[in-house]
């Protein structure tokens, strides 16, 4: 939802298995910023014989966009941490400010594994603005 200017966006996956892949958890639906604007992301992931090394893990990750345009993607991703291994529910996140032309973000689960018997999954996940509203005086 976006209220004023403060933007907050939540996902339950409902302790979903994710596919060793690049999911976008908003599919083609672009979340409205606000650029040169401080954003968290946050999440619980939990993997199982997930190799360590390399690019492999679960983490989740930010998209910018230059418009609401899907095809607008202007090169900058934000990631949490990557959690690999055999791991119990981590909270895993980010903050990051939004680059000057940034007007929408969308939010990816990306998960690598070259182990066939690993599996990961995410839970809870919260995207909002972090940069305090300052109220003008009267």
């Amino acid at each position: 939802t976006q209220t004023g200017t403060t933007t907050a966006f939540g996902i339950a996956t409902s302790t979903a298995n994710v596919a060793s892949t690049t999911t976008p958890l908003t599919g083609n639906l672009l979340i409205p910023v606000l650029p040169s604007t401080s954003y968290t992301i946050s999440g619980w992931v939990k993997t199982n014989k997930v190799a360590g090394g390399g690019s492999e893990g679960i983490l989740i990750r930010v998209w910018e966009y230059d418009s609401l345009n899907s095809t607008s993607y202007n090169g900058n991703s934000r990631d949490t941490s990557t959690i690999n291994g055999v791991s119990d529910w981590t909270r895993v996140s980010t903050t990051f400010t939004t680059a000057a032309t940034t007007k929408a973000v969308n939010i990816i689960v990306q998960f690598t594994s070259t182990d066939s018997a690993s599996s990961a999954w995410v839970d809870d996940i919260v995207f909002g603005q972090t940069t305090p509203i300052t109220r003008l005086s009267a």
